[in-house]
């Protein structure tokens, strides 16, 4: 990654499966209200995402470096698994590299900065106005500059985050325990593509700027204030075009009658594959900003796309 001024938000060998050439794939916006060819290297990148006010070293933006090394040889060789039908999720060390990416992908990206920004800024707000608003604080105060305290309750907030920067700390910093509890606790479905040489074919999965889409029981809608661990917490993520990864919570595994760990290929030839591919993209979409990403020109379900803009709720 270096110290580019161009940083991508998503990485570009997570971008690489949704597309024919590893370079370009096409792009559909709610906003623009079109579909366009566009190179990899130009979509999902944000200037100076990752540097930090207080970081002159650029020490978050190398971590991340590392860690996108590791994570891209280790989701390769998943999807060459799962593809070749050698997939092993009764490994732990597997399901935890998976488990860690998609993790990592939650944290690095722009709905985690949106939310926990705001989430930061709430509760410094709050704590702000109960210290100007305690009497014996502001005594105090007071007594220590030798004057009446009167300052700037959003100053405050902003100096505290420094510009609001302290996002990545939370999340960054639990990403490996986490990861290690889901693995133990819930259950792990794979779905891959597989295509009938004699079937005409057209439909993949397809990825946003927000890869990872995830609710509970308790919240229906994305990136809710729910945190990572609440029980009935699910996970979806599209990992390639031909591969998508559902992680959740056991009871709800029971309900699907799934087993725990589960590789299912979707065959061409099956009037159900082309289903459950709308449905896992509609779930795609629902983690979307804005743009959504595919190998293919034709996206099956943008209108989902537009409607929920048009109703605000993303």
């Amino acid at each position: 990654m270096g110290e580019n001024k161009k940083q991508h938000v998503v990485p570009r060998y997570y971008l690489k499966g949704f597309s024919s050439d590893g370079k370009s794939f096409f792009q559909f916006s709610a906003k623009a209200r079109r579909t366009v060819g566009v190179n990899i290297k130009d979509v999902c990148t944000r200037n100076y995402f990752y540097d930090l006010s207080s970081d002159t070293d650029h020490r978050l933006e190398r971590t991340i470096s590392i860690v996108e090394s590791q994570q891209d040889r280790f989701l390769q060789s998943f999807l060459n698994d799962v593809r070749d039908d050698k997939c092993n999720l009764e490994d732990n060390a597997i399901r935890f590299e998976l488990m860690h990416f998609m993790l990592f992908m939650v944290a690095r990206g722009f709905n985690a900065r949106e939310n926990i920004s705001r989430a930061l800024s709430s509760i410094l707000d709050l704590s702000v106005k109960t210290m100007m608003n305690n009497e014996q604080f502001r005594e105090e105060i007071a007594q220590k500059i030798g004057k009446p305290l009167s300052i700037n309750s959003n100053m405050i907030g902003t100096h505290l985050t420094k510009g609001s920067v302290m996002w990545q700390a939370p999340l960054f910093e639990i990403i490996e325990p986490v990861a290690e509890w889901l693995c133990e606790n819930d259950f792990i479905h794979i779905y891959c593509i597989k295509t009938d040489m004699d079937v005409a074919w057209k439909s993949s999965f397809f990825t946003s700027e927000n890869p990872v889409y995830y609710k509970t029981v308790l919240d229906n809608g994305p990136y809710g204030n729910h945190g990572l661990l609440l029980p009935g917490t699910f996970y979806y993520m599209p990992l390639a075009f031909d591969v998508f990864a559902i992680v959740g919570d056991d009871d709800y595994r029971n309900k699907l009658n799934v087993d725990k760990y589960e590789v299912s290929f979707l065959y061409t030839s099956d009037e159900r594959t082309k289903t459950i591919i709308q449905l896992l993209n509609e779930i795609t979409i629902q983690s979307s900003s804005d743009l959504v990403f595919s190998i293919d020109s034709d996206f099956s379900c943008p209108e989902m796309l537009l409607k929920l803009h048009e109703k605000g709720e993303i």
